[in-house]
């Protein structure tokens, strides 16, 4: 079984060439431009090593290791550094990454960089099973998927009631306290959905949930992205992709996954249907 990777670099040509470095040993199971998103999709995915470039744009590459070494403990990080300087190599551990490896060596000693660091770690090299999950542990993978509490499609109408034109699909999910409210519809450009949704803390109500990063994703490719305002409200509008993931990074559980259910591309040049349409 080969083992699986996140590559986050912001230069797409050298994401192409290390995906072919690789070789079918390790399977690119992501890739991302900045550091946020590598968090947001290295918690979703779980790779068993992240390749990182050391000056990503966004959340900074020493924030972002340590963001998903506490996401994805399991999860190996490789920082891939401008020079060979013994400043960068000797702040490894400071920096909370596994290894260091210098841009000129990614060529030559990249698989054998990812096997020092993923050697003898769970079942993907040695056959081991993973050790058993302490209960923090567990009570965060509890929290890492969203469970959806209410889907207006799914529900029967009341007595009388007759929907007549669009309807959006109103959603709600619960990921440990937090509630995620999400409207889906198709939006204005029939190649892209609309996705209005406002993160709530039932536990703090009143605090604000302002700038936090929210993704939409699919097979690790990620679609859209933004951040919340002061009322926790984002928009996004991917393009009507089959197996779309929301990925929201929330204070203190860090990022949870909300499973999108599927909407049809609309038909007819954009037109909306009249009738309501459920699963």
């Amino acid at each position: 079984m080969p083992l699986t990777a996140l590559i986050v670099d912001d230069d797409e040509g050298f994401r192409e060439l290390v995906k072919r470095l690789l070789g079918p040993g390790v399977r690119v199971v992501g890739e991302a431009a900045r550091g946020d998103d590598a968090v947001l999709l290295a918690t979703e995915v779980r790779p068993d090593v992240v390749l990182m470039d050391l000056e990503i744009p966004g959340l900074d590459s020493f924030a972002a290791t340590r963001q998903i070494k506490a996401a994805a403990p399991r999860t190996k990080v490789i920082l891939v550094i401008p020079h060979e300087e013994q400043a960068y190599l000797s702040s490894t551990g400071k920096t909370g990454a596994d290894a260091m490896l210098s841009r000129r060596a990614v060529r030559t000693e990249v698989l054998s960089r990812i096997r020092a660091v993923v050697g003898g770690f769970g079942g993907a090299w040695d056959g081991r099973p993973p050790p058993a999950l302490r209960p923090p542990e567990l009570l965060q993978r509890l929290a890492d998927t969203a469970s959806l509490v209410f889907d207006s499609f799914r529900q029967p109408l009341p007595a009388g009631v007759r929907v007549i034109g669009p309807s959006a699909r109103r959603l709600l999910y619960k990921a440990g306290r937090y509630m995620v409210r999400l409207r889906v519809e198709p939006g204005a450009d029939s190649q892209r959905l609309s996705l209005v949704g406002q993160i709530l803390d039932e536990g703090f109500p009143k605090m604000p949930l302002h700038d936090l990063a929210v993704l939409v994703s699919s097979g690790g490719k990620t679609l859209d992205r933004t951040l919340t305002n002061r009322l926790g409200e984002f928009l996004l509008q991917p393009a009507p992709l089959k197996n779309l993931r929301l990925s929201v990074q929330a204070p203190e559980i860090g990022s949870f996954i909300v499973p999108l259910p599927s909407v049809e591309r609309p038909r007819g040049g954009g037109q909306r249907s009249n009738t309501r349409h459920r699963e």
